[in-house]
C-alpha cells in the first residue's frame, strides 16, 4: 500500500486515550486536515449509535472510534463494552480519495492500542447495529 504521508496529530491520540481510559467520550470522529489526522468531533457518553451514523457523509471518508456497548444473549444477559475503530469510505468517494484514505486508515490504526475490532464499511448496511454486535460476538 502506498504511504500517503498523512501523520497523526497528538490531539487525535489524546482524544482516543480519553475515550478508552477515562470514558470521557462515546465516540471521536476524525478528519484529515493539512496532511494529518485531527479530531473533527467528540460526543458525550449519552450519544447513541444512530446519532453517530448520521454524522457519516455520503460522499467522503471518515475515521472514527466508538465505545460500543451492547447486551449479550447469554443467560443471564450482561452489558459489554468494546472499542471499535471504523473506516467509512462509501462508493461515492472519488478513486483518489479511496486510495489516500485506505493508506491513512492503516497508518492511523497502527497508532491505536486497545481497539477490540476494526470495521471497514462502504454501505450503511455494513454499520447496522445488529451487524456490529455480530462482528463483536
Amino acid at each position: 500500500m502506498v504511504d500517503a504521508g498523512i501523520k497523526t496529530s497528538e490531539e487525535a491520540l489524546v482524544s482516543f486515550n480519553s475515550l478508552k481510559m477515562d470514558k470521557k467520550y462515546r465516540y471521536v470522529l476524525y478528519k484529515v486536515e493539512k496532511d494529518q489526522v485531527v479530531v473533527e468531533e467528540t460526543a458525550d457518553r449519552d450519544a447513541t449509535w444512530s446519532s453517530f451514523l448520521q454524522k457519516l457523509p455520503k460522499d467522503d471518508f471518515k475515521i472514527a472510534v466508538f465505545d460500543f456497548e451492547y447486551t449479550t444473549e447469554e443467560k443471564p444477559p450482561r452489558t459489554v463494552g468494546k472499542i471499535i475503530l471504523i473506516y467509512w469510505c462509501p462508493d461515492e468517494c472519488p478513486p483518489k480519495v479511496k486510495m489516500v484514505s485506505a493508506s491513512t486508515f492503516t497508518s492511523f490504526q497502527k497508532r491505536l492500542n486497545g481497539v477490540s475490532r476494526s470495521i471497514q464499511a462502504k454501505y450503511s448496511s455494513d454499520l447496522e447495529e445488529s451487524e456490529i454486535i455480530k462482528a463483536l460476538s
